[in-house]
């Protein structure tokens, strides 16, 4: 139901002189009449992981692609070394574990829950979505050098206001870095 309104608040900023856009769902790209003559980036919750991904997006007219924080170490190496765009990476902030429409009756927003794995989270309503945040944040800043020399341009920061309920842990912030996912 927010199409429209997003629709219209695109091309009220691309008429103010708007030139940089981040776009979370690749569907996004209808909202510009003329993608080529902007700087649209491909946005973390695109989900990117792979060069086919990253291929079909520039046939859609995006500029770059800030690829998913959840890629282990390897990944990013090996997508950067194939990808016909500039790429980003979030290097620090509370990463979701999970968008949704409805919220369950038994959770509060604003206030944290506990897993059966006894890790704390919260949910936190905006509009139409809740956004599940677990306790700790991501923090690849001390990767940063190498996902440079690898060839990343973009180093994204996510701010979320951590509610004065919720208590953050003091965790590496790695999330999948020292994994193999394949």
């Amino acid at each position: 139901d927010e199409e429209l309104t997003w629709w219209r608040l695109v091309q009220e900023a691309i008429e103010h002189g708007g030139k940089n856009f981040v776009l979370n769902a690749p569907w996004q790209i209808a909202f510009f009449d003329d993608p080529g003559s902007l700087n649209l980036w491909a946005g973390p919750f695109c989900n990117i992981g792979n060069p086919i991904a990253v291929n079909v997006l520039k046939s859609l007219g995006f500029s770059g692609v800030i690829v998913s924080p959840e890629l282990a170490k390897d990944d990013y190496s090996h997508l950067s070394k194939y990808t016909p765009l500039p790429l980003g990476v979030v290097t620090s902030g509370n990463w979701p574990l999970c968008l949704s429409r409805i919220l369950s009756e038994a959770l509060q927003p604003n206030f944290p829950f506990i897993s059966p794995e006894k890790e704390a989270a919260w949910a936190v309503r905006y509009d139409a979505c809740v956004w599940i945040y677990p306790n700790w944040k991501i923090d690849l800043r001390s990767e940063k050098k190498g996902l440079q020399k690898a060839g990343y341009q973009l180093f994204i920061n996510l701010l979320e206001p951590v509610p004065e309920t919720v208590n953050l842990k003091n965790r590496s912030g790695k999330w999948n870095w020292d994994l193999t996912l394949y």
